[in-house]
């Protein structure tokens, strides 16, 4: 029994070795196989092109891309070239020979004194559309010295009182407007309810806020209105007789 169980423990022992160095074998084997195929693919992707392995296609187009080179700088040369002189020097493999460089100058002022020849004579304004309003405001200074149709310096100076009158109606009337528009503005922006943005809305609301003066700022932006008796109050005769009562009590 004890021989048998010898034996037992040998086999065992003599399968585990050679297993494990079949194992390790078959390990080796294939890691070299992996690394001969990465090194076939390296060398061929770092290996120089041979030009007679190139397909016919690949040669074909550098052909014609020399012959649209040398088409390019043979046109400049001749002064009928569409490139210009980057394209001209990239085609010749370098910087433009002088010459190229001439005839690409006497080309451009070529086309230049073409263009001013062809110029018309009174090129005519268009997209311009005045309305009479406009137009007489345009030529209000010639009219006024009598070089166009229209009131002679007499005539616009008996008109200017109603003339002045009426603008300052358009420009209350304006005004008005713009103020209702900006207390809108501000309005809606309180309300959270604004289009405008922020920047805008800050805008017109400090326009809002200066339209409304207190009774101080009032008198204060009244006063010499009030002093030339062109809105209530005293008139300066009034004022003066005032201040000279107040004057006297105090000597008193």
């Amino acid at each position: 029994m004890a021989q048998k169980v010898r034996e037992y423990q040998t086999f065992l022992s003599k399968y585990l070795v050679e297993s494990s160095e079949a194992k390790f074998r078959a390990v080796k084997d294939a890691e070299a196989r992996v690394t001969a195929l990465y090194e076939a693919k390296i060398r061929t992707l770092t290996a120089a092109v041979d030009p007679a392995s190139l397909p016919a296609s690949d040669a074909a187009s550098e052909s014609l891309y020399d012959q649209r080179n040398a088409a390019v700088v043979a046109a400049a040369a001749a002064d009928k070239t569409r490139w210009g002189e980057k394209e001209v020097a990239k085609a010749a493999g370098g910087a433009a020979p002088a010459s190229l460089e001439a005839a690409a100058a006497a080309a451009s002022l070529a086309s230049e004194q073409e263009a001013w020849d062809a110029r018309p004579e009174s090129a005519p304004v268009t997209g311009v559309t005045l309305t009479e309003e406009q137009a007489e405001r345009a030529t209000h200074g010639l009219k006024g010295r009598g070089e166009v149709p229209g009131p002679t310096l007499a005539e616009r100076v008996d008109q200017g009182a109603a003339g002045n009158a009426m603008e300052k109606e358009e420009e209350k009337g304006e005004t008005e407007a713009y103020d209702a528009r900006s207390r809108a503005v501000a309005e809606a922006g309180k309300a959270g309810k604004s289009r405008w943005g922020d920047m805008e809305v800050q805008k017109s609301s400090s326009y809002a806020k200066g339209m409304t003066l207190s009774e101080e700022q009032a008198e204060k932006a009244t006063h010499g209105l009030v002093g030339r008796g062109e809105v209530g109050g005293p008139s300066l005769e009034e004022r003066v007789n005032l201040g000279a009562e107040i004057l006297s009590d105090t000597q008193k």
